[in-house]
């Protein structure tokens, strides 16, 4: 089944995991993103767009937390080229 099913490619689109749900919880409500711009896939994970990605990592950056992504994060200069 899967064979007949097209390929779908998300560009600008990443998967983050955090090891601390309540640190992540925590940046998402001080951050206060809003639910229609990423999507929880359980405690520790969450898909979102780039520039979401980038406001997340850097708060948990300054937090000590260092996420994994998984995905490619292109930049607006990144597109312009």
């Amino acid at each position: 089944m899967a064979a007949q099913n097209p390929l779908v490619v998300h560009r600008n689109v990443a998967l983050m995991m955090c090891e601390s749900p309540a640190i992540l919880e925590e940046i998402l409500v001080e951050l206060d993103l809003g639910s229609l711009i990423h999507q929880r896939i359980g405690a520790r994970a969450i898909v979102a767009p780039a520039p979401v990605l980038d406001q997340l990592r850097a708060a948990l950056h300054a937090r000590s937390v260092y996420p994994r992504v998984v995905g490619d994060i292109f930049s607006h200069a990144d597109e312009e080229e």
